[in-house]
């Protein structure tokens, strides 16, 4: 059984309708942050799928994408509390 885990993903998208596909699509995902910037709890499935999701709404000539996850033991706080 796979555990969730939590992940950042940012993304810099030029065009406002992939911009508004993509934000559709993290909707269900979004556990914080701000506009281009979220906070997801995530099984590796899961992330593997929304990538690829994601992939597909964005133009890879102009659009950016980074998907990280958060370290366990080094994340000491909420990250809600960072971007206050």
């Amino acid at each position: 059984m796979s555990h969730q885990r939590k992940a950042i993903i940012a993304f810099d998208i030029r065009c406002r309708r992939r911009r508004y596909r993509v934000n559709k699509e993290l909707a269900n995902w979004r556990l914080g942050g701000q506009y281009s910037l979220i906070e997801c709890l995530v099984t590796q499935r899961q992330a593997d799928e929304l990538l690829a999701n994601l992939m597909s709404l964005m133009d890879s000539d102009e659009d950016r994408l980074l998907f990280a996850w958060v370290n366990p033991v080094s994340a000491s706080h909420d990250l809600r509390r960072v971007w206050v």
